[in-house]
C-alpha cells in the first residue's frame, strides 16, 4: 500500500530556463507548428476527459511561445500515455438512474440560472 511506497527524486536545475537555452535548440518553424499543435490536443484531452495529464500539459504549455527540440519529445510522453491507458477513466456511481433528457434539462437549467444571476 501506500505506507510502502518510496519517494521519487525529482532533478531540477538551479536555473533551468539558462540551462535549457544552451542544452536544447528552438524548433524550426514547421517542428513548432507540430508541437503546438500536440500540445493543444493534450490540453483538449486534459479539459475535456483526462485530468491526469495536467501537470504533464501544463508544463508543455510554458513552452508554447518558443518551444525547443527538448520540449517536443517532452510532449511525446503523455501521448504515449494516454495511449496505454486508453481504457481508464473515471466512473461516476449514483443510485438515481437520471435519463439523458433529463440530464440535459438539468443542465439548460443551470445554464440558464447562470445568466439570470440567479
Amino acid at each position: 500500500g501506500i505506507d510502502s511506497a518510496a519517494p521519487t527524486p525529482i532533478a531540477v536545475a538551479s536555473d533551468p530556463v539558462q540551462e535549457d537555452a544552451i542544452a536544447s535548440p528552438l524548433l524550426p518553424k514547421a517542428k513548432a507548428s507540430k508541437f503546438r499543435s500536440l500540445t493543444g490536443t493534450l490540453l483538449f484531452a486534459y479539459n475535456s476527459c483526462r485530468p491526469d495529464i495536467a501537470f504533464a500539459v501544463e508544463l508543455l504549455a510554458r513552452a508554447m511561445s518558443q518551444p525547443m527540440e527538448k520540449d517536443l519529445l517532452a510532449a511525446k510522453r503523455p501521448l504515449s500515455y494516454l495511449f496505454g491507458t486508453a481504457r481508464h477513466g473515471i466512473v461516476y456511481h449514483s443510485d438515481e438512474v437520471v435519463t439523458s433528457n433529463e440530464l440535459f434539462h438539468n443542465i439548460a437549467l443551470g445554464l440558464a440560472s447562470d445568466r439570470l444571476g440567479a
